[in-house]
């Protein structure tokens, strides 16, 4: 009897309820009939301008959890669908808020409330929401709002100002030599001159 070890080895196939478990290839599920419907994949680009998520968006368009999170995994990046979220996000033309819609947005937010009458944001964030509400109408001074939006300055022109000459007849008649005699040279600093 020898006690080395062999380097061959057989390892017997698992077994499951009695029989051996057969590795089989690992499907992709089939695609859904609505997958092509390109109404649908508009509607959902619209939806992704309006939502946080893709999944959120996908829930608008699709009743069942299960569609709509296909649809958020495999439309994400759709011609179509992206095509869609340009076009609605463009049509609605997000501007910049004016001082009035600023304000109504902060008291919005500060009187914002839960189904239960209790508020959703903390006596803090709520209290710095009036107090920058209050700042934007001006009823407490920290800065002044300007509402105009054609304060904008171009750095690439110049501006030529005409000027009257002066009247003054007076001619002022100085030889060089006599200008650069009136000159005093500083110590130790030599004025050079050059010509080209």
């Amino acid at each position: 009897m020898s006690f080395r070890s062999t380097d061959v080895f057989e390892v017997q196939p698992p077994m499951g309820w009695g029989r051996p478990i057969l590795a089989r290839p690992v499907e992709s599920p089939p695609k859904p009939s609505w997958a092509d419907d390109e109404a649908k994949k508009k509607l959902y680009g619209i939806e992704l301008v309006k939502h946080d998520t893709p999944f959120q968006a996908a829930c608008e368009i699709f009743e069942d959890t299960s569609h709509a999170l296909w649809a958020s995994h495999h439309w994400i990046y759709d011609p179509v669908v992206i095509a869609s979220k340009d076009a609605y996000s463009e049509a609605i033309n997000l501007k910049l808020l004016d001082r009035e819609q600023l304000a109504r947005k902060l008291l919005d937010f500060a009187n914002e409330k839960a189904p239960n009458g209790f508020p959703t944001v903390d006596a803090k964030d709520r209290l710095a929401a009036y107090k920058l509400y209050a700042e934007v109408q001006g009823f407490i001074g920290k800065v002044e709002l300007n509402n105009s939006t054609n304060n904008y300055y171009d750095n690439r022109t110049m501006a030529i100002r005409l000027v009257k000459p002066n009247n003054d007849n007076k001619l002022i008649e100085a030889s060089a030599e006599e200008q650069s005699a009136e000159l005093k040279p500083i110590a130790g600093i030599k004025l050079v001159s050059s010509v080209r």
